[in-house]
């Protein structure tokens, strides 16, 4: 989806969903660098 059809979907702005989609990404990255540190 386009974000700006996110924005007609949900009451969040553009600033909001990059954040989120950030927050979402460095989470991600995090787990799966922990994976590997674990192996």
């Amino acid at each position: 989806m386009v974000i700006e059809q996110l924005i007609n979907h949900l009451p969040f702005t553009e600033d909001e969903i990059i954040k989120r989609k950030e927050v979402l990404g460095l989470t991600r990255r995090h787990r799966q660098m922990r994976k590997f540190l674990s192996n």
